[in-house]
């Protein structure tokens, strides 16, 4: 089937939604495309999920705080993981039929499938053939490759907000602002947790003094922050997985291995 339109917008993600939120006072014809569900990263496997998570461990952290203190609880909590991604979903399940309602309510035409263009200002979804005036690509971005040895046992981000059951080992590959949010989430489960990162200072567009404060933090919280770690390769044992790293310093270079149940 082939149709035109003024506007096709290929991704329903912030973005999408924001230029799709013009469409009915517009009086212009309007198309959304998206391969996955309708909702984009954010709602849906990115910033809102992940403050469900956060906050659940900010409320666990602030009672193991207290103990002693007139809390009411004299033994430590840890996360009960199964029952948050429980509770998690019910903020991401109904997401996506609410963003096809408010789309179908502004007269938005739907196509769900992967887009490719055959044209200039043609696009081909499935067997339907669009044609728009203007086509508006905001379909986000995905996990950079590291392209080493074992990449395919790395688990994503976005894996690891939907695993069912959180394992005792956890290393995360890199000292930016997610892993150590995750970090912290999976220390207040209980898990012996690992970052590694590359250079001498992690999340280093940030603060040095607050960086330093952050990692201070992490470190009395139980999680092991190593520097000037870049992994080199991830292999599969008999008792899961081990990541082999090259510790640099200004003189000299070893090989370490450190082993985990996930790596992120």
């Amino acid at each position: 089937m082939e149709k035109e339109y003024d506007i096709i917008i290929i991704g329903t993600g912030t973005a999408g939604r924001t230029l799709a939120g013009r469409a009915e006072s517009s009086g212009l014809k309007f198309a959304i495309i998206d391969s996955r569900e309708y909702g984009g990263t954010c709602p849906l496997r990115g910033c809102d999920p992940k403050k469900v998570l956060a906050g659940v461990s900010e409320a666990v952290d602030w009672n193991n705080r207290l103990i002693g203190k007139g809390s009411g609880s004299d033994k430590p909590f840890e996360i009960d993981w199964h029952s948050l991604i429980k509770f998690k979903r019910t903020f991401t399940e109904n997401y996506p039929p609410e963003i096809e309602k408010m789309f179908k309510n502004m007269g938005i035409d739907m196509y769900r499938g992967r887009a490719r263009f055959e044209y200039k200002n043609t696009v081909l979804v499935g067997k339907d053939k669009l044609k728009g005036k203007y086509i508006f690509i905001a379909t986000g971005s995905k996990p950079r490759k590291l392209n080493i040895p074992g990449e395919e046992y790395l688990t994503t981000s976005e894996e690891f907000m939907e695993t069912e059951k959180l394992p005792e080992r956890i290393i995360f590959v890199g000292g930016g602002y997610v892993s150590f949010e995750f970090a912290h989430i999976a220390r207040r489960t209980g898990a012996e947790v690992l970052i590694l990162h590359r250079s001498e200072k992690p999340l280093g567009t940030f603060d040095s003094d607050m960086v330093h404060l952050l990692v201070r933090a992490s470190e009395a919280a139980g999680i092991r922050v190593l520097t000037n770690r870049p992994v080199m390769a991830v292999e599969k044992g008999d008792t899961g997985l081990l990541v082999r790293t090259e510790y640099r310093t200004e003189t000299e270079s070893e090989t370490q291995a450190f082993s985990a149940d996930m790596v992120v």
